[in-house]
C-alpha cells in the first residue's frame, strides 16, 4: 500500500429474513456472511445478529469459536442450530473491510499474464 494513498473503508451490512408459514422446531443452518482477508482487503470489525439466538452462543456475543471454519476455498464458514420453536429467524451481519488501491497492471505480462 502507498503511503500517500489512504485506503477506502467499506460498511456492509447484510440482513436476510425468514418467515416460515409454519412454526419450526429445529433447524440447521450454513451461512457465509464475512469477507476474505487478502492483500488488498482487511476485515476491521465485524457484528452478526442472530434471532432467534442460537444453541449454544451467548445473548448478543460473537459466534463460539466451534461454530467457525473454513471451507476448502479458503472463505468463512458459520454453523448454527436452532432447537426451540420459532417461525421467524432472522440474521444480521455488519463489517467493514479497508480496501487499498489495486497495484498498477504489469504491461509487458500481456492479457494473458505472459511475458
Amino acid at each position: 500500500m502507498s503511503s500517500n494513498t489512504a485506503p477506502r473503508v467499506l460498511h456492509v451490512r447484510h440482513v436476510t429474513t425468514y418467515r416460515h408459514s409454519q412454526v419450526v422446531d429445529l433447524a440447521q443452518h450454513v451461512a457465509y456472511l464475512l469477507p476474505r482477508t487478502r492483500t488488498q482487503q482487511t476485515l476491521l470489525s465485524q457484528r452478526l445478529r442472530i434471532s432467534p439466538t442460537p444453541d449454544h452462543w451467548a445473548e448478543d456475543g460473537p459466534p463460539p469459536p466451534q461454530a467457525l471454519s473454513l471451507d476448502r476455498l479458503g472463505n468463512q464458514r458459520l454453523v448454527f442450530a436452532h432447537s426451540r420453536p420459532h417461525n421467524v429467524l432472522e440474521v444480521r451481519s455488519d463489517f467493514s473491510v479497508a480496501l487499498a488501491p489495486a497495484p498498477p497492471p504489469d504491461l509487458a505480462a500481456g492479457p494473458l499474464g505472459r511475458k
